[in-house]
């Protein structure tokens, strides 16, 4: 689905080059996916878990005679996730990663009839609503790490959900407008002020404690 995640419990920096398809909340624990690897005679072998007890696999993959390069992974127990990563030097580990915050699912009961956007099941090349999806999480990361210390991990993702769907659905018609003054100009200018209405209403958890990150602090008069 995604092209960018973000990766915790990696200090050496094995994995990179994420790519995944068909990654959705129900498949991942609300966007949050569990990896192993595990070694056996020279071979590297990388899973993906949707539970955080690591005992349901959804992808798989497995480098043969080396410990670097790329790991195609494919779809374990029906469950439409697949892709690819690439590890620098691999070892036996545990890791952590954020795939997504929202999905198509999340964006579908937001505007009627969005399938008829998708040209042979993509939209701007990629499967789905990939595209936007990722580029919203870009956003929501950013505003995020502004405002917490670097690697911050919330506790539960799906606070990030609706104020990412409603980004992903500016991107949707961003890219669908030629100008400012078209009706698909004027969606994207209103689904971003649904956003940015949105981030107030967050309240995640990182560590145990609430937070309610994007509520004003200076009131002006």
């Amino acid at each position: 689905m995604l092209d960018y995640v973000t990766t915790f419990d990696d200090p050496s920096g094995v994995f990179s080059r994420w790519l995944l398809d068909g990654a959705s909340r129900d498949n991942t624990d609300h966007g949050r996916a569990y990896t192993r690897i595990t070694e056996a005679g020279g071979d590297f072998t990388v899973s993906l878990y949707s539970d955080p007890d690591r005992t349901m696999l959804a992808a798989q993959g497995t480098l043969s005679g080396s410990a670097s390069g790329d790991v195609t992974l494919a779809e374990q127990n029906s469950s439409g996730l697949s892709g690819r990563v690439r590890l620098r030097k691999a070892y036996a580990f545990d890791a952590t990663i954020d795939a997504c915050y929202a999905d198509d699912e999340d964006l579908l009961p937001l505007h009627k009839n969005l399938n008829d956007f998708l040209v042979g099941g993509e939209f701007a090349g990629r499967p789905g609503f990939a595209m936007p999806l990722a580029r919203a999480k870009r956003v929501v990361d950013a505003l995020m790490n502004a405002r917490f210390a670097r690697g911050w991990r919330a506790d539960d993702l799906r606070p990030l959900a609706d104020v990412t769907a409603a980004y992903a659905l500016y991107f949707v018609f961003d890219h669908l407008s030629s100008r400012a003054d078209d009706p698909a100009g004027q969606l994207a200018a209103a689904w971003r002020r649904n956003a940015r209405r949105a981030l107030p209403l967050i309240l995640i958890s990182i560590g145990g404690e609430l937070h309610t990150p994007f509520i004003p602090r200076v009131e002006r008069a």
